[in-house]
């Protein structure tokens, strides 16, 4: 009939139940999204890059992949700022970030004289793909004072807030 139905981004839950039914296709897309932890490093504590730095190597990349997407067919790793696999990727001053090394990290937190200044962590309730991925954060960084926090809000709300 010349129609063409199509949705441009299934939830990673759905995609097992609708991989089984014959007259859906699934098309991987060839262009990549990634998720990024950018802390407000104009107020403390990530005014301090050390502090910063600690928290990059504290937070395994691969828990938030499996938090938020969880089947692996559908992500890969990649510490570049810049998208992976496209002509500005870089992952120069990677090494070391995003493995979880929770004892470099405290080792990291003491040398900058972390305070205990608490963490407020912003958590969107309205996209699903991002509603797990501060919940990991917490649970990756609270090992350090416990003080972190969750906000939870419309994403639209959070950008525009904070």
């Amino acid at each position: 009939k010349g129609e063409i139905d199509m949705i441009e981004s299934v939830p990673h839950d759905l995609l097992p139940a609708i991989e089984k039914d014959p007259n859906i296709r699934i098309v991987k897309s060839i262009g990549s999204l990634q998720y990024t932890f950018r802390p407000n490093w104009k107020i403390k504590p990530f005014d301090n890059p050390r502090i910063r730095q600690a928290a990059m190597i504290a937070l395994d990349q691969q828990d938030f992949l499996d938090a938020a997407v969880g089947d692996s067919r559908f992500y890969a790793t990649c510490k570049a700022l810049f998208t992976c696999n496209t002509p500005l990727a870089s992952q120069a001053g990677m090494d070391g970030m995003l493995t979880g090394n929770s004892a470099k990290a405290a080792a990291l937190l003491k040398e900058a004289g972390y305070d205990g200044t608490p963490v407020v962590i912003l958590r969107p309730t309205d996209l699903a793909v991002l509603s797990n991925l501060a919940p990991v954060a917490k649970a990756q960084l609270d090992q350090y004072r416990r003080l972190l926090d969750i906000m939870y809000a419309p994403q639209h709300s959070l950008n525009v807030a904070w």
